[in-house]
């Protein structure tokens, strides 16, 4: 038995074009005469850059309301002084725009402004007060990813941080999935190599958790096979020509299969082994996540329960051969440091997910393997030289 659900509009277009009639799904005609706040959720770079000006003129007469403070992995003290911020002004809408840590901090703040009137820090009580329950409903929201990796666009998931206590959380269900999605791949253009590096291990790690999992469907495979097939051609070409616009196209739809794949099963063993990298020596979420991809593929290739997956697994590992995963890693942390934090690593939600029985005392043999691994690809040396 499976079902299968997926509720986000997507439009793909310019953003010019489809911004404004994505707006006039969200909200009511009365709203849009009434000129209605809308409420930004980026990073400061789109405000340098030009982006939030211009959104704000496609906008227009609708008034714009701003937060561009967003940085890597949001934190939940930072998401709550926002919500605070805006917790007495009329705002009718959110839109999210920029990677997954811009577009989960607007599912945060369109869930949580429901709360803030009578609630102050509705995270900080949510989270590590226990004393709320996660809204059932939110704001309308417009997601506009420019990385193509987490896939967050269309999954009901938002992962916050406590940087205090150096853990991570999760907004969850059906309330967190945004109403739009919005893809132009233009936007993805002034990637930087390691940020094209770190998104596209991303979508990579969810299509394979996603297929080496007790919770896929049809449908979900299907998603996650195509955005291996489309992460294959296209991945080596938008590091080494990161103007190419097709290969930017191709990388952002793939990032939307696996986003979709990954709604319907949740993640597995790489997220969970993930996690401590990220809060305690900040290493990239995609980097962090897909270490662990190529010893995790042989013990998946050698079991009868992929079998049909075959093909599909080969590409994969065939692609991850050719990307700069150690070099990357190095220069975040060591083997050592990893293997100082397994304590932290094994999450039985996550573990329960995998195909294969999986115990905590074999993440030592699974980190000892992937070591191996990493060190002995025949990485391309012009890939290497991206990331040196």
């Amino acid at each position: 038995m499976w079902t299968h659900h997926q509720p986000v509009r997507i439009c793909s277009g310019p953003l010019q074009q489809t911004l404004q009639p994505a707006l006039q799904m969200l909200l009511s005609a009365e709203q849009i005469k009434a000129q209605a706040a809308v409420l930004l959720v980026t990073t400061a770079g789109f405000t340098k850059r030009g982006i939030t000006a211009q959104l704000a003129a496609w906008l227009f007469p609708l008034p714009l309301l701003i937060i561009d403070e967003v940085t890597a992995n949001p934190d939940i003290d930072s998401i709550d002084s926002w919500i605070n911020q805006y917790a007495t002004q009329p705002v009718a809408a959110v839109i999210g725009l920029g990677g997954g840590s811009a577009m989960d901090a607007a599912k945060a703040v369109a869930l949580m402004l429901t709360l803030a009137e009578t609630t102050p820090a509705p995270l900080d009580q949510l989270f590590r007060g226990k004393n709320i329950l996660q809204p059932s409903s939110r704001l309308p929201l417009l997601l506009i990813p420019t990385t193509a990796g987490t896939g967050s666009e269309v999954t009901p998931f938002a992962t916050i941080w406590d940087d205090k206590q150096k853990q991570k959380f999760s907004l969850s269900g059906t309330a967190v999935y945004p109403d739009v999605a919005l893809l132009d791949a233009s936007l993805t253009l002034s990637l930087p190599a390691d940020e094209t590096l770190f998104s596209g291990l991303d979508a990579l790690s969810h299509s394979l958790e996603s297929l080496w999992n007790k919770h896929r469907t049809p449908i979900s495979e299907a998603y996650a096979q195509q955005a291996i097939a489309l992460l294959a051609r296209h991945f080596p070409t938008a590091l080494i020509s990161p103007s190419d616009l097709a290969a930017r196209q191709a990388m952002q739809t793939a990032s939307l299969l696996a986003g979709l794949a990954i709604s319907t099963t949740r993640t597995a063993i790489a997220h969970a082994i993930s996690y401590p990298l990220t809060s305690h020596y900040t290493v990239p979420h995609g980097l962090a996540c897909s270490f662990t991809l190529p010893a995790l593929l042989e013990m998946v290739q050698a079991s009868a329960e992929l079998k049909h997956l075959q093909p599909t697994l080969g590409q994969a590992s065939d692609l991850l051969r050719k990307l700069p995963l150690y070099q990357a890693l190095l220069a975040k942390v060591d083997f050592t440091q990893i293997y100082s934090r397994t304590d932290e690593m094994f999450h039985p939600d996550r573990a329960a997910n995998f195909i294969l029985p999986f115990a905590a005392p074999d993440l030592i043999a699974l980190l000892q393997r992937s070591e191996v691994l990493l060190k002995t690809a025949p990485v391309p040396p012009e890939l290497i030289a991206l990331i040196a």
